[in-house]
Formats: structure tokens, C-alpha cells, sequence
């Protein structure tokens, strides 16, 4: 039915969006596409879904309408057959990644991501599960020329860090 992993990830990606969007939320309609789509989770309430309308949309902070950088590095990914059939990096030896943070009523989602993705990549290159670190989203908020909570790019705000670094969240 979907020719890769990634493309079934990108259709999900997008049908909770367009959910989130929507005024009218129906947890039921999500459910059955998800079943469809043979994906093996299940969507229930949470706190975001108990947030009105427009407070769901300004969470939803990420600049997907701006072209890729032409600059950007590529790597070669391994054919899928060669991919293990699940891999879980909560659960994969110890814990990869850090616990998921609260963005609050401002769309840096993509701030938030990058830190996220830099916190696990510091575990996995330490091999060290166990090690927590907690980058600071509002320096680069602060310190980066973006749209603020209006948006940006999570590729963008990976550039800022690896040109300048980003320090902890305790400075």
C-alpha cells in the first residue's frame, strides 16, 4: 500500500496536522485513519488535544513553506531492506532520548526539535543513556534572528547551533 516507512510517517505527519488545525477535533476519525493506514499506535487525549482551536495551531510553529537550503549536506541512507524491522531509541540498550519539553503557547516547535535531536545525538555519540542534557531552546530563540513563536526551521535553527553552539539550559 505505501511504498516506504517514510512515506506512511509523512502521511500520519500530516493528517495530525490538518487534526490540529481543525476546530472541530474528532479523536475517532483520527483513530480510524491511523487503523487504515496500518500504523500500530493508537491516538488518545492529552493535553493538546483539550486546547482550544487557536491555541492547537499556534503550537504548530514550523516554516515548512520556505525552500530547502541549497547549501544543505546530504547523506547516502541505507537501502531499506537492510534496516532493521522496528528500532526504538527509548528502548534500544537504555534511553537515546530526552524527555519531551514544553514549548508552552509558542509555535518553536522547530527550536524545540533541534535541541531535541542535538541532546540525543550528544547521548548516542557519549554512549552514555543515562547522561541528560538539557540545551537551552531560548537562547537560540533569542539569539537567532527567526519569526520567533510565529516559526522557523528546524534545519536553520541545526545550522545556528553547529555555527555558534548552544549552551545549557541552566545558563
Amino acid at each position: 500500500m505505501y511504498r516506504s516507512k517514510a512515506e506512511l510517517f509523512l502521511i500520519i505527519l500530516i493528517l495530525l496536522t490538518c487534526v490540529s488545525m481543525a476546530s472541530d477535533y474528532d479523536l475517532e476519525s483520527v483513530r480510524t485513519a491511523i487503523k487504515q493506514s496500518n500504523a500500530r499506535w493508537t491516538a488518545g487525549e492529552n493535553w493538546v488535544t483539550r486546547l482550544p482551536a487557536e491555541e492547537r495551531r499556534m503550537l504548530l510553529g514550523a516554516d515548512l513553506e520556505k525552500p530547502a537550503d541549497a547549501e544543505a549536506r546530504f547523506i547516502q541512507l541505507p537501502r531499506p531492506e537492510t534496516l532493521p524491522a522496528s528500532l526504538d531509541w527509548r528502548d534500544n540498550g537504555g534511553n537515546w532520548v530526552t524527555p519531551v519539553r514544553d514549548q508552552g503557547n509558542c509555535g518553536s516547535c522547530w527550536d524545540f526539535s533541534a535541541c531535541a535531536q542535538v541532546e540525543a545525538w550528544w547521548k548516542i555519540h557519549n554512549a552514555d543513556p543515562d547522561s541528560m542534557p538539557n540545551l537551552s531552546e531560548q537562547y537560540i530563540m533569542s539569539c537567532y534572528f527567526t519569526n520567533g513563536c510565529n516559526g522557523g526551521q528546524t534545519g536553520a535553527a541545526l545550522d545556528f547551533i553547529m555555527n555558534y553552539g548552544v549552551p545549557p539550559e541552566k545558563c
